[in-house]
């Protein structure tokens, strides 16, 4: 395509990217950005206040100039299609239809003029089939949109160059001021931006944060060589917009999760859990929560108590027993335990397939649980399971529906009863200004009986969400109807649950643990060493220990010694009822086994062992005077020399000598 010799002004400001005032400007000036234009003036042709308006000639323009008018003529040159159904968007068609003739005329000259002045005023048929009325300013709008750079005409009007780039990098007035590059001003926005979100991170107080960035930003300017003698330009010139601090507010975040755990765990994603398919204590949720009721005691004190919580996900029924603080204290494994016995024991309830923990000291009774899962296992499921019990990650409340249930319980019920203080000791519920409310009157038992009325009516009342409108004691209720019944645990089965196995010294039928003697019937006919002992390990009272074998096979249930007196006469009868059964597995025992005189046995054993023949190696002769005597007299001897005594040793040597010799020679 052949470039026109000359660009109209609105042509010169779409090209350049400038505003038709910039455009204006640089035509008056005849120069733009330190390029010399070729400008022609035009008189009469509609310009600006004079009459007077400019041309530029394509030739004088900057070389980049030129080569984006051919890209952009290459690119955007259309022909003017006539209005057709289905091409298109019907109103432009529509418009390019009817203003064809004044695009055909060059723009800014008489020709255009006298075509617009020809359809002012006319009424037609639009591309609804409704009549408009074509005005001046509406068709100069739309002869604007449809004007290309080129004089070419696009069907519609196209979105800005600089879409999606800021147009404005820090300020208006530091954009303009500065006589850095472009590479200069970006890398020093870049880092403001850097320095923002740094201070949002921290959740800095927004007018400090500008304050500093504005410090920041100056001696940043300053750096980079821009030190104008007006101390007043530089300080209107680097305040830093509120929307440049605004726009980083979700870097607000870094400061959630290094300093405010539990406002950033508050926006973590989470995963929508549900019961269908579940049944009754197949998954318990326990947990421990403060019950915000202030109770008199007997003395006139005040107290509170501790509510220890199981739910049975399935139904959303809630087992739950309450704990009477005195003075200072929690909850301790020895009471979580007690009411996990009592919950066992309840035809209602029974052993749960899994019990889901938190990670609380009160709750290292977990541990021991196993065990009474095993014990009851013949109506649960998935028997090759390592584990039974679920532990909850730190700090992650609202994975437990359980804590949930807490606050509507005390916001449903307990804010009704007397004494009821929110929650909050250090800021409680006031009935006025500088008063507690008053204490529920009656003790912890009258309290715990009006706190099971409420529990009664919570699982008499229907829930949406995952109930779909059942109760708990309605939900249940059509579980037991279809044949579900709850595994309860036998009290005997409860001493190995809660324990640790020991090994015990027997010692006159009777072992020691916890500082007490124990025995019992089975333990006084055993006769072995050692024994295995259950022994509880969590520190509350026992008056029953489970015995087995070295293997652990159970001997018995033994119980602590009783201390009488000297005349008591129970203890007496006692004493012979032990011994007697002593006595009786001793003899028990003698009667199993076969008849063996052991004496007889070893003489027969020595009799029958055979003599070997064994000849002597020689023969050693003594002389013998007074041979008939059959005892030597022992007489007083004078002490002998030294002398003496060393010629009879050397008589000796010179005796076994010859007999030596002797021996080797009969050899």
């Amino acid at each position: 395509m052949r470039l026109p010799e000359y660009l109209s002004l609105r042509q010169f400001a779409g090209l350049a990217g400038i505003s038709r005032q910039a455009a204006w400007k640089a035509c008056q000036h005849q120069i733009w950005r330190g390029k010399a234009l070729i400008i022609e003036a035009l008189e009469g042709q509609r310009g600006g206040r004079s009459g007077v308006t400019y041309r530029v000639k394509i030739s004088s323009l900057p070389v980049e100039l030129q080569e984006r008018l051919k890209r952009t003529s290459n690119a955007t040159q259309i022909k003017l299609p006539a209005p057709a159904p289905g091409q298109g968007s019907e109103e432009m068609l529509w418009w390019l239809h009817h203003l064809k003739p004044v695009l055909a005329m060059p723009e800014d000259t008489p020709e255009r003029a006298e075509a617009i002045d020809a359809l002012v005023g006319t009424v037609v048929l639009d591309w609804q089939n409704r009549q408009k009325r074509l005005t001046r300013s509406t068709i100069y709008r739309k002869l604007q949109e449809l004007d290309s750079p080129t004089g070419m005409v696009a069907l519609k009007r196209g979105g800005r160059a600089d879409k999606g780039r800021a147009r404005v990098l820090i300020s208006r007035e530091w954009d303009e001021a500065v006589p850095f590059d472009g590479a200069t001003r970006q890398k020093i926005a870049d880092n403001l931006t850097l320095q923002l979100r740094a201070y949002q991170a921290q959740r800095a107080n927004r007018k400090i944060a500008l304050i500093l960035a504005g410090k920041w930003l100056r001696e940043q300017t300053e750096a980079y060589g821009f030190r104008p003698n007006d101390p007043d330009i530089m300080e209107r010139i680097c305040r830093v917009p509120a929307r440049l601090f605004q726009r980083e507010a979700a870097y607000q975040t870094v400061y959630d999760y290094t300093s405010d755990r539990d406002r950033f765990d508050n926006n973590l994603p989470r995963v929508k859990r549900t019961i269908a398919g579940m049944r009754p204590m197949e998954l318990v949720v326990a947990d421990v929560h403060p019950v915000d009721v202030r109770i008199e005691r007997p003395d006139g004190t005040v107290g509170s108590s501790r509510l220890m919580a199981f739910m049975d996900l399935a139904t959303r029924r809630v087992w739950c027993e309450l704990l009477m603080v005195e003075k200072a204290g929690g909850v301790r494994n020895t009471d979580v335990i007690k009411a996990l016995v009592a919950m066992f024991q309840d035809e209602a309830w029974g052993v749960p397939e899994q019990l889901y923990f938190d990670n609380g000291s009160e709750y290292l009774c977990g541990d021991y649980l196993d065990d009474a899962h095993k014990l009851a296992c013949t109506s649960l499921v998935d028997q090759k399971r390592r584990s039974r019990i679920i532990r909850a990650q730190p700090y992650n409340a609202s994975a437990k529906p359980i804590e949930a249930w807490f606050h509507r319980f005390e916001g449903d019920h307990l804010r009704h009863v007397q004494g009821w203080h929110g929650g909050k000791l250090g800021a409680p519920k006031r009935p006025a200004r500088g008063k507690l409310p008053a204490p529920f009157k009656g003790g912890f038992d009258a309290f715990w009986e009006v706190f099971k009325g409420h529990l009664r009516a919570y699982e008499a009342i229907p829930q949406n969400g995952q109930l779909e409108g059942d109760s708990p004691a309605g939900r249940f209720a059509k579980f037991v109807k279809s044949g579900w019944s709850a595994t309860v645990m036998a009290p005997e089965n409860l001493l190995t649950i809660f324990t640790k196995t020991e090994t015990r010294i027997v010692k006159q039928h009777g072992i020691s643990v916890d500082g007490r003697k124990w025995s019992c019937r089975e333990l006084d006919g055993y006769f072995g060493r050692t024994v295995t002992v259950k022994v509880p390990t969590l520190g509350f009272g026992f008056n029953e220990l489970w015995i087995g074998d070295e293997f652990e096979n159970q001997i018995g249930i033994a119980v602590p010694d009783i201390e009488r007196a000297y005349n008591d006469t129970r203890q007496a009868k006692h004493s012979a009822d032990r011994k007697r059964t002593t006595a009786a597995a001793t003899r028990a025992m003698r009667d199993e086994l076969p008849h063996v005189d052991i004496g007889v046995e070893i003489l027969a054993l020595g009799s029958g062992l055979p003599i070997p023949a064994n000849a002597p190696s020689g023969k050693v002769s003594v002389s013998r005077t007074n041979a008939p005597k059959r005892a030597i007299v022992p007489e007083h001897q004078p002490k002998k020399t030294l002398k003496q005594q060393q010629d009879e040793q050397r008589a000796l040597q010179e005796t076994l000598n010859s007999i030596s010799l002797h021996k080797r020679n009969s050899a």
